[in-house]
């Protein structure tokens, strides 16, 4: 359970970073930044869960 909330959390974190180089870096809109992060966000997740946190030992 441990490994599964630290995904989440550094899925959380890349998606802020995200959200932050594409509006006040870049200077994207919301909208287009949101979209983005959360996409990066849910492959992140996946990712994460089927190689690290549900891989078969």
């Amino acid at each position: 359970m441990g490994k599964f909330y630290a995904t989440r959390i550094v899925t959380y974190v890349v998606e802020a970073i995200i959200l932050w180089l594409l509006m006040s870096v870049l200077g994207s809109s919301a909208v287009l930044a949101k979209i983005l992060g959360q996409a990066g966000a849910i492959i992140g997740n996946f990712l994460f869960s089927k190689l690290y946190v549900f891989r078969n030992k």
